[in-house]
């Protein structure tokens, strides 16, 4: 039996929209943190007549631990927001929702791994060196942060 494991969506294009590095040498005791903040929508953009393009947006923002000492180094904040637009053919044999799943999951993880190599090469520069962003499932992820959006983050 042969499955089909390579996704038809595409990213047609992708454009560094913000990128901002911040050492901070005299803060101490900052907790590690990572956030996301991730967008799509249908664009006016078409691919041909029946197919829309979609618009994409992606910011990952993140603060690294520092630890106490003489020895420590410094925290680093590391912010990248990347945009772009996404192809995906349509089927009939999908629903809407499933098909909007698709799009969410696959513009997210095709954003994220362009993010990750800019935070790596931006943070290489800092006393800190290079910080190398978690793998994450996209699905899950999203999921999470919708449900913590709506208000409905249960404690497990």
């Amino acid at each position: 039996m042969s499955v089909n494991v390579f996704s038809a969506v595409r990213l047609l294009d992708a454009k560094l929209l913000a990128a901002q590095v911040v050492v901070h040498s005299d803060e101490k005791g900052e907790e590690q943190r990572l956030d996301y903040s991730f967008s799509y929508e249908k664009s006016d953009e078409r691919i041909d007549e029946e197919r829309p393009a979609y618009r994409c947006q992606l910011q990952v923002g993140m603060i690294t631990s520092e630890e106490d000492g003489p020895e420590a180094e410094p925290s680093v904040s590391v912010s990248v927001t990347y945009g772009g637009f996404i192809d995906a053919p349509v089927s009939d044999k999908m629903s809407e929702e499933a098909f909007e799943r698709v799009i969410r999951d696959n513009a997210f993880s095709l954003l994220y791994g362009i993010i990750r190599g800019k935070i790596q090469d931006l943070t290489a520069l800092t006393p800190q060196g290079a910080v190398v962003l978690p793998g994450v499932v996209p699905a899950t992820l999203l999921d999470a942060l919708e449900e913590k959006a709506n208000g409905g983050q249960e404690d497990k």
